[in-house]
């Protein structure tokens, strides 16, 4: 258990320390990166302590200039995660095996920034469901599928920068289906 809470604090530390190096170069003039109109679809891996889980979503910037401040951009979509993860545990002579699958489609707001030419900054709420299959099995073990369907919801914040006017690279952290992101993303 410990070695799962250093990972995740040290990729928190490290995300953190990404974004606060990129926003302390806030000197160039910055472009329209998106804004109202502003289609992008992306498509992400996540990192985490159970593994690598995957996502795709689409968003399209709706309001500019919000609350009266240039360049802070709303954008609203709609998202979709899958996650999967094999656990295996041995204890007293009875191995038990785990298998679980995650589908967490959803809908999403979030507000852009454009802090530099080409850098888009964001931040983000995700509220959605999140429908999992889980099994167990194992030695003299044999439980059928368990099947559960709960609200989720998730918080986030991240940096895409436009490597061409169309495709870009992105960088996501915060409470979702990966604790750290990283995609491409296509604007349209």
């Amino acid at each position: 258990m410990v070695g799962k809470h250093n990972y995740k604090n040290k990729m928190k530390k490290l995300f953190f320390l990404v974004m606060a190096i990129l926003m302390v170069s806030l000197a160039a003039k910055a472009q329209d990166t998106f804004k109202k109109g502003t289609n992008t679809l992306k498509l992400g891996l996540g990192f985490n302590e159970n593994g690598k889980p995957i996502g795709l979503a689409y968003e399209q910037g709706i309001k500019d200039g919000l609350f009266g401040v240039e360049k802070l951009n709303l954008g609203v979509g709609v998202y979709a995660g899958y996650f999967g993860y094999n656990n295996s545990i041995t204890n007293y002579g009875v191995t038990v095996k785990t298998n679980v699958n995650t589908i967490a489609p959803g809908a999403s707001a979030y507000l852009h920034y454009e802090f530099m030419e080409k850098l888009d900054a964001n931040v983000g709420l995700s509220l959605g469901a999140s429908a999992q299959i889980s099994q167990v099995s194992g030695d003299n073990v044999d439980v059928s599928p368990d099947f559960t369907l709960k609200f989720a919801w998730g918080l986030a914040g991240g940096l895409r920068y436009e490597i061409t006017p169309k495709w870009g690279a992105f960088i996501e952290g915060g409470k979702g289906t990966g604790n750290v992101t990283l995609g491409v993303a296509y604007k349209f």
